[in-house]
């Protein structure tokens, strides 16, 4: 096991890849845990499925989703049709909250974020050729915008340019280094297949994409109960499956950082496990953490590339120090 500053010393002259899953986000802010998430959600008010929560212990919405997907399909065996029909509305009810919810927790403007946590988290994801996340979050957004405030400089490029006065559209020939993996809140697909991306009018992109909601436009999102719902879902949008396309081609290193490695998420680490990439550094912060995701590796044992444990208990991107 390593410390991050040795990952960047050994690998300095490598092409470096981040994965970020959703502690990258709760390393800013804990209200991105799923416990908060599930008590600001719609869906917490529905008694019904709340019960659905606690009978099943967890609070991981996709995990719900899983169980009531895998419910529905025994009661269509069962031919109980309405059943059936009951449980997946219940799981497409939860699969909107988990969007709502990360609304309602997020910071409401990007001036929630310091100068000193914008150079700190520019600082880290700059080291780093291609960015690729899970996260709905727009965290990674704002701090683009504010170092370009700040010093004239952008450290990423999500490949989006104008498309009329409130959206912006993808177009693969431009270049592109930030991924977002399962869509965004920003993100919105329209009719006829664009993928936009909400424009950043003085910061308040957030109400935007309220304003979208509530014209009854969903965000494009990925939060299926099974990595094979998700790529599914996946391939059905341009973007998305341009997205995981180019993580199977990727070259050099990865690390990730603040993912568990969930096995609803298979389909991005069989694509990575797939790349050209020599090495995969893992980042954990205790032994349980270590335990688990060793767990889930071993179907990735026999692709050659070399796994190491990377110790970030005292490290954060947002700040220096723990």
């Amino acid at each position: 096991m390593i410390k991050i500053d040795e990952f960047f010393h050994l690998e300095e002259k490598s092409k470096k890849n981040v994965l970020l899953g959703n502690g990258f986000s709760i390393s800013l802010n804990n209200s991105f845990v799923y416990s908060n998430l599930f008590e600001n959600s719609p869906i917490y008010q529905n008694q019904y499925i709340r019960r659905i929560f606690e009978s099943l212990n967890t609070t991981d919405f996709e995990d719900v989703i899983k169980s009531l997907e895998d419910a529905a399909r025994i009661a269509q065996a069962h031919n109980q049709h309405d059943i059936q029909k009951q449980y997946l509305e219940e799981s497409s009810d939860i699969r909107i909250g988990l969007i709502n919810a990360v609304l309602n927790v997020h910071p409401r403007n990007h001036h929630y974020l310091n100068d000193d946590q914008i150079i700190m988290c520019s600082s880290f994801l700059e080291r780093f050729s291609n960015i690729y996340t899970t996260n709905y979050d727009i965290l990674p957004y704002w701090v683009n915008m504010r170092k370009y405030d700040l010093d004239g400089n952008y450290f990423f490029e999500d490949g989006f340019r104008w498309f009329n006065e409130l959206f912006l559209s993808f177009n693969p020939d431009v270049g592109c280094n930030m991924f977002y993996l399962h869509g965004a809140l920003h993100l919105f697909e329209s009719l006829e297949g664009w993928t936009l991306k909400i424009r950043s009018q003085g910061g308040e992109v957030l109400e935007n994409v309220l304003a979208q909601i509530g014209n009854e436009s969903l965000p494009l999102y990925i939060s299926e109960g099974t990595y094979a719902k998700k790529y599914r879902n996946i391939n059905s949008s341009y973007y998305l499956r341009m997205c995981l396309d180019k993580l199977s081609l990727e070259e050099g290193v990865f690390l990730i950082y603040g993912s568990s490695l969930s096995d609803n998420d298979r389909h991005i680490y069989d694509a990575m496990f797939r790349s050209r990439a020599s090495h995969v550094y893992i980042c954990i912060r205790n032994k349980i953490e270590e335990d688990r995701i060793s767990h889930s590796l071993y179907r990735y044992r026999a692709s050659g590339k070399e796994i190491i444990f990377v110790d970030v208990s005292d490290f954060s991107p947002w700040s220096v120090g723990k």
